[in-house]
């Protein structure tokens, strides 16, 4: 399982859920510098939409890797953002032709020794920062969990590898209950393709000011990691990651635990966030 790797022959779905609720519009710390929730979800996603389409492009043309859909939920219920009308999500070649003006964000980067220097990042504005109403968490993974069996469900997907669903919140919830969120999360997770099952990650931005603001990557889940009750409750929606990943996570991470790992994540730097772009794509070709 989790044998196939990423290519025009064995394609990938990854969908992006992303928490535009009124509690996004909180500070936060990513790579060291302080920012709205709303904003670092923003940057996190046009992060991971432009990444997966330079990952797309081979001697200067865009090879159909991916399907991508990109979601918002907030008071406004569901907002596809990067979507086909019809199927929900979009090719990747057909995505590069329509790319968005390009925006430049100031990143903090905090060497060894301590010095902080200031690093421009250019990207694509897939997605604009918004923080308006309700979080109706519940709906948007009802949502995907759609979307993702629709495409598992197409016979030229059968046995790609499996989809990618990556959930950036805060963690708040309006419309469910913690239980019910974990048997939504379990349902998406069980749907598949023959080589494999659906992967679901959750990147948490935490208030910049609360005691559990610190980075986290891919814990251990032999290792002790402090989580308040939001965090506990994406921690354990996320996928346990499968064995075949455990080197590749081991490298990535420098982590000196042993597996297995979740696919789980807190206030991750734009680096490490490049860990969830090379799920997969070992071997593209």
């Amino acid at each position: 399982m989790y044998n196939r790797f990423i290519n025009r022959q064995s394609r990938a779905a990854v969908i992006v859920a992303i928490d535009s609720s009124i509690s996004m519009q909180e500070w936060t710390m990513l790579h060291d510098t302080r920012m709205r929730k709303k904003d670092a979800a923003a940057l996190i996603t046009n992060f991971i939409v432009d990444e997966l389409i330079i990952r797309s492009t081979r001697i200067g043309n865009i090879r159909d890797y991916y399907d991508i859909g990109v979601v918002q939920y907030s008071g406004n219920g569901i907002e596809p953002i990067i979507a086909d009308e019809d199927e929900g999500m979009i090719h990747i070649n057909a995505l590069h032709n329509a790319r968005p003006q390009p925006v430049c964000y100031n990143i903090t980067h905090r060497e060894e020794d301590g010095i902080q220097n200031t690093i421009p990042i250019t990207l694509h504005e897939w997605v604009k920062p918004k923080a308006c109403g309700i979080a109706p968490m519940y709906e948007a993974l009802t949502h995907i969990k759609n979307l993702v069996a629709m495409w598992c469900d197409d016979r030229f997907n059968k046995n790609s590898f499996p989809p990618i669903v990556i959930n950036i919140t805060d963690g708040c919830c309006s419309d469910a209950e913690e239980e019910e969120l974990l048997d939504m999360a379990k349902e998406i997770q069980s749907i598949g393709t023959n080589n494999g099952t659906t992967l679901f990650f959750n990147i948490q931005l935490t208030d910049d000011r609360s005691e559990y603001c610190k980075s986290t990557l891919f814990p251990s889940m032999n290792s002790d990691i402090d989580l308040d009750n939001d965090g506990r409750t994406l921690y354990n929606m996320s996928s346990t990651l499968p064995e075949e990943m455990e080197r590749f996570i081991k490298e990535m991470t420098g982590d000196k635990c042993n597996g297995p790992y979740k696919g789980f994540a807190r206030n991750c730097s734009i680096c490490e966030i490049l860990t969830f772009t090379d799920i997969g794509t070992e071997g593209c070709n």
